[in-house]
């Protein structure tokens, strides 16, 4: 669980590099039991967990919400 939400952070880094983002003002907040959101810049990241045993399983679904567009980046 924990290495695919890195590997999605990471990815960000990525885009931020080719895109010339930067991405200082990065926050992870914690909406539900099963859903974050991590915001950065103009790209805001909505991730969603499968529940396994009263805790968080793997990540389920990745969206990246800006003002003009949705986009599943890793669907279950």
């Amino acid at each position: 669980m924990i290495r695919i939400f890195l590997i999605v952070l990471f990815s960000t880094f990525l885009f931020a590099n080719d895109h010339h983002i930067k991405l200082k003002d990065c926050e992870v907040i914690r909406l539900s039991k099963l859903t974050d959101i991590v915001s950065c810049s103009n790209i805001d990241y909505l991730v969603e967990y499968d529940e396994s045993d009263e805790q968080r399983g793997e990540v389920k679904k990745v969206t990246a919400v800006t003002v003009k567009d949705a986009r599943v980046i890793k669907g279950h």
